[in-house]
């Protein structure tokens, strides 16, 4: 598995059009729950994110197996973890932590300390996931998805 940190010159001029960006809203609307529209993709101008995808060897915009997108802003040395996602014939193999611990070095580079994220009250997996890479959680965010649906934040240091 290859790993790698893209940054805004890794797309195409035209975002509508590019293939990389294609891929990721494939994998996102084929392996996650909560999809993002497309029109939320297009509008990521992807100056102050950190994206870090996950590629079979072979052409990238094919092997795509899993990415994940941080809100890196410059001069803070948090960042925010908005979305991590495997295909599903990928996943229980550590591809997760793997990736992301590909960008917790990387972000540790360019001095990045901590992290925060969201992540569903029920969503059990995710919880331990979290927690088992050193994540506490913070508090409860109530109707964070929407009626209903509440969210944990959790947070820590990127080692």
């Amino acid at each position: 598995m290859n790993f790698i940190a893209f940054d805004r010159n890794s797309f195409g001029p035209s975002l509508k059009e590019d293939k990389l960006l294609k891929s990721l809203i494939q994998v996102d609307h084929d392996d996650f729950p909560q999809p993002w529209r497309v029109e939320d993709w297009h509008q990521l101008t992807f100056e102050h994110y950190g994206l870090y995808g996950s590629f079979e060897s072979g052409d990238q915009e094919k092997s795509l197996q899993g990415f994940a997108l941080f809100r890196e802003l410059p001069g803070d040395e948090t960042v925010h973890l908005l979305k991590v996602v495997t295909r599903s014939s990928a996943r229980q193999q550590g591809l997760a932590r793997k990736l992301l611990e590909f960008a917790f070095a990387s972000q540790h580079e360019r001095s990045f300390r901590s992290l925060y994220l969201e992540v569903e009250h029920d969503n059990q997996a995710a919880l331990r996931f979290y927690e088992s890479l050193g994540f506490k959680r913070y508090r409860e965010l109530r109707h964070f998805y929407g009626p209903g649906r509440h969210g944990i934040s959790m947070g820590g240091g990127i080692a």
